[in-house]
């Protein structure tokens, strides 16, 4: 949720098309919470069967559903970021109806969101195998350090060269 707000705080600030930027990060927002969702349920069951494996002294056990869980996200991104970006325009145009500048940048930013949703899939099944294996801290160090990149990252993206607002 905090990558969205940060995109969305970012984009708003366009000087031209803010308003399409942002309803664009709503749809895709809307469309990539499917594979988002999917991710959490694949990270919260396989955080309790290797946590109770782990605690259990099974570690064979442990290791093998942790690499079960990492592969079964990978397949899920594959998946999505495929649909994402080889059908963006198919799904925004047909499934909303977005026209216009809305339906490119909506294709456009579809593409990108879907294509790399990998990174946080696995961001978050990472984080769920560490804490069902007790540790807690780098999980929350993992998440602020990649909200703070993703925070640099969209101003370097969405600005590049050109000029930001002096608030960012």
């Amino acid at each position: 949720s905090t990558f969205n707000l940060i995109d969305m705080v970012i984009v708003g600030q366009l000087p031209e098309h803010a308003t399409e930027a942002i309803a664009a990060l709503g749809i895709c927002d809307l469309i990539a919470m499917i594979p988002t969702i999917l991710g959490n349920g694949i990270s919260n069951a396989s955080a309790a069967i290797i946590a109770r494996r782990a605690g259990e002294g099974d570690n064979q056990a442990a290791s093998f559903f942790t690499w079960q869980s990492v592969s079964l996200t990978l397949a899920l991104s594959i998946f999505f970021g495929v649909i994402g970006a080889v059908f963006a325009d198919t799904i925004v145009h047909g499934g909303f109806g977005a026209q216009g500048v809305l339906r490119t940048l909506t294709a456009e930013y579809m593409a990108v969101i879907m294509g790399g949703g990998f990174s946080i899939l696995l961001l978050l099944q990472i984080c769920a195998i560490l804490r069902s294996l007790g540790d807690g801290k780098t999980p929350l160090i993992l998440l602020i350090g990649s909200n703070v990149l993703n925070l640099f990252a969209a101003i370097i993206m969405v600005f590049g060269n050109g000029p930001a607002p002096e608030a960012l």
